[in-house]
């Protein structure tokens, strides 16, 4: 039975409450897969990445069927462990700053995410995603400035992170007029913007 209902799309209490929110996750294990074809990179961070892409959809599949305290753990953690992993990640090998920039930046995101979930009824619990999204702006930038390869790729990122969080947060506000809410249209965008992110690091491993 689903114990937190916060989205447009619950038909009942019953295991497949939720099919196309559940079902559009498949596009987190596509993204994965695909990453997983594209490189030979032996770096660990690289492979982690990937790993952590499917488990994001993992984590989304289970809370969609059983939506459950539990679950929701499962859904947000992976998540945030990416975005911290990604912006050590990027710091590390491509800016090439020290572990200490890139620590107290996997800090700020931390505690900042975390401080934000203390206000769940903003932006229909999008909040927490913005510390993120603050500092991938700052480094779509700086790859744009600094002509790295793929010049373009982080800010387009930018733009899709943008994007899946105005239907995320719509999702609860349009339930009368789009019952199956918007919800699932998250799930696709930030698939794609996950592949995306992880792309942009490719290059700089071969």
């Amino acid at each position: 039975m689903n114990n937190i209902d916060i989205y447009c799309e619950i038909l009942g209490p019953e295991l497949l409450a939720e099919p196309i929110n559940l079902f559009t996750n498949i596009s987190f294990l596509v993204a994965a897969l695909l990453l997983s074809k594209q490189t030979s990179s032996s770096n660990r961070n690289i492979k982690t990445l990937i790993f952590l892409i499917f488990t994001i959809g993992i984590g989304s599949i289970l809370f969609h069927s059983f939506a459950t305290p539990w679950a929701r753990i499962l859904d947000v953690i992976p998540i945030l462990i990416f975005q911290m992993l990604f912006v050590w990640t990027y710091i590390r090998r491509v800016i090439n700053r020290s572990t200490y920039i890139a620590s107290l930046t996997m800090i700020i995101i931390l505690t900042t995410s975390l401080a934000a979930r203390e206000y769940p009824q903003l932006l229909n619990g999008s909040l927490p995603y913005l510390p993120a999204l603050t500092i991938l702006l700052g480094l779509g930038l700086y790859h744009h400035q600094t002509n790295q390869p793929k010049p373009f790729q982080l800010l387009i990122v930018v733009g899709l992170f943008i994007t899946a969080l105005v239907f995320r947060t719509m999702d609860s506000n349009i339930c009368h007029h789009i019952p199956i809410g918007t919800h699932f249209i998250w799930h696709l965008v930030s698939a794609y913007m996950l592949y995306l992110s992880v792309d942009t690091l490719i290059p700089q491993r071969r």
